[in-house]
């Protein structure tokens, strides 16, 4: 008797996989977006708290959560430019939910996807593990890094508390891709993403 199936949302996309935008896709993007805009705004409060009371290094590593949506949107839908128009998009959400950092966060996330989508082009589109998911939190972090630290002042912070700085970043955003690649494989589970790359995604037997 054949062994139960079932999908295998890490699995590549096959090497005939279209990617194509689709009317399903931009739903997807968008629904995540908004869901992670008002997450986002959410967080500003216990993120100053931690700011406060943990000190800059813990700052950072709570910096991770404010990077899922650019992951959790490619992971989901496969597709070029998805982790563009996820974190820009929540980015925009956040904004115009009233987030106290304004038009800036435009530019954080336009910078945050612009490392995971390196990454996630880096392997075609078709690579979807967990190591790929937190190579592209890493990549996220650090690619946005540089202006992060600029437009903080961070800059002028001595040597050794930089280099905790960037230990605690890259835990918070390797944690980030953790999350959104098991977010991903909770919500196929559902079947409301059946449409979707991932909810397509071949399967294998167990």
């Amino acid at each position: 008797m054949n062994e139960p199936r079932t999908v295998n949302p890490s699995r590549p996309n096959g090497p005939g996989t279209s990617q194509t935008w689709r009317t399903t896709d931009l739903m997807v993007v968008v629904v995540v977006a908004l869901v992670f805009g008002a997450i986002y705004v959410a967080w500003a409060g216990p993120y100053e708290w931690v700011a406060a009371f943990g000190g800059t290094p813990t700052q950072e590593a709570a910096n991770g959560l404010w990077f899922v949506a650019g992951l959790l949107g490619p992971y989901l839908i496969r597709r070029p430019g998805a982790a563009l128009a996820s974190e820009v998009l929540a980015s925009l959400a956040e904004m115009l939910v009233g987030a106290p950092w304004g038009p800036g966060l435009v530019i954080y996330g336009l910078l945050q996807s612009i490392g995971a989508e390196a990454v996630f082009a880096l392997f075609g589109y078709r690579r979807w593990t967990l190591v790929t998911m937190v190579i592209a939190g890493v990549a996220a972090g650090l690619v946005s890094l540089p202006y992060s630290w600029w437009d903080y002042g961070y800059l002028k912070l001595d040597v050794p508390v930089l280099a905790t700085m960037l230990v605690t970043r890259t835990v918070g955003v390797a944690v980030a891709g953790v999350i959104a690649k098991y977010l991903g494989d909770a919500l196929v589970l559902t079947g409301a993403l059946k449409d979707t790359a991932i909810g397509r995604a071949k399967v294998e037997d167990v």
